[in-house]
């Protein structure tokens, strides 16, 4: 006995559901591998201009973010340049291998609305776009890795200014079996940071508390930028 014939609303269900699945695996993709190997502080300038086309920032609210920065902390505190940040779209699809090995991820950019007045702390000159590349990550326990964070900037890429990088700590909070984001984010936070006897910088992510001494008050970025994680 022959199967039955599929009837053409059948037909047109099926390739809308196969469609429909693969989509949804492409967009569960994480940001897109570079083609270089090395880390982004050792990648030519040309190289690294070319990969930035294949990135894809939101600009939506709720998904981005602009405020004005805290400078002169902890002495002089004042409000100083106005800065936009973005997340890459996909960056909330990260593995942790995609971060771990190889030039790691670009995963967010800074715009700076202001003509005038840097940021240091995030390599940003005035007027300038720095992207925030994540490599190096290891995981500390079930809910803490490290990292490094690369600030690279657009104008120094282009030969207007000289540092073309800056490195700092990144701090990953795990948040595995806690429910995933569906979609990529990225925050402003007053951020707090004290010193031991030692010299090293404690945090807290995101925020912290104010009841340390020899207190540091930041603007640091807090963002999607892995699977199940949130970075600053």
């Amino acid at each position: 006995m022959g199967r039955k014939a599929s009837s053409p609303v059948q037909k047109w269900n099926y390739v809308l559901a196969s469609g429909v699945s693969i989509l949804a695996f492409a967009c569960a993709r994480g940001v897109p591998q570079p083609d270089f190997v090395t880390p982004f502080d050792v990648v030519a300038p040309d190289s690294i201009l070319d990969y930035l086309g294949d990135l894809k920032f939101d600009r939506r609210d709720g998904a981005s973010h602009e405020q004005r920065l805290l400078v002169g902390c902890p002495d002089r505190c004042r409000l100083g340049p106005q800065v936009l940040v973005q997340p890459e779209r996909r960056s909330h699809n990260n593995s942790h291998d995609d971060l771990a090995t190889g030039p790691g991820r670009i995963v967010a950019r800074f715009i700076n609305r202001d003509l005038k007045e840097g940021y240091s702390r995030l390599n940003l000159a005035p007027g300038d776009t720095v992207y925030w590349a994540v490599d190096k990550v290891r995981r500390v326990n079930d809910t803490l890795s490290l990292g490094r964070s690369l600030y690279i900037s657009t104008k120094a890429l282009r030969g207007g200014r000289d540092q073309r990088t800056k490195p700092w700590q990144l701090t990953i909070k795990e948040h595995r079996g806690q429910g995933k984001l569906s979609m990529s984010i990225a925050k402003w936070i007053f951020d707090t940071a004290s010193s031991d006897t030692t010299g090293y910088e404690k945090r807290e992510a995101p925020g912290g508390g104010l009841s340390e001494q020899q207190m540091i008050i930041l603007s640091t970025a807090w963002g999607s930028c892995k699977k199940d994680a949130c970075c600053k």
